[in-house]
């Protein structure tokens, strides 16, 4: 919401919206642990999501 407020009046980001490799290799890690136990294989790819 910051981001969206500095944006709106032409001032650059508070914070730049990056995900350091550590934390991309956590999101990959639990990803796959979620994969493996509803027994679908992992593809690296989100699947849909059913509404």
């Amino acid at each position: 919401a910051l981001n969206a407020t500095n944006r709106s009046m032409g001032q650059p980001d508070l914070y730049p919206f990056r995900l350091s490799p550590a934390i991309t290799n956590k999101i990959d890690y639990v990803n796959r642990l979620v994969t493996k136990a509803r027994g679908a294989p992992a593809t690296g790819q989100p699947s849909a999501v059913a509404a």
